[in-house]
């Protein structure tokens, strides 16, 4: 779970460009990507709900 900050700090210059970049994404694509996450908790839940009934 720790790669990504200890491959910052080993490699902070290489990664510098990609990160950035993920980042940019992340912000023009922020609604999307939150909709797609609750959506899958939504299907999570309600297919445990569904499990135990």
């Amino acid at each position: 779970m720790h790669h990504p900050v200890i491959g910052y700090a080993v490699a902070a210059d290489r990664l510098r460009g990609v990160l950035d970049s993920a980042e940019r994404w992340l912000q023009a694509n922020n609604h999307t990507v939150l909709a797609v996450v609750l959506l899958v908790m939504g299907v999570v839940v309600l297919g445990k709900g569904i499990g135990t009934a």
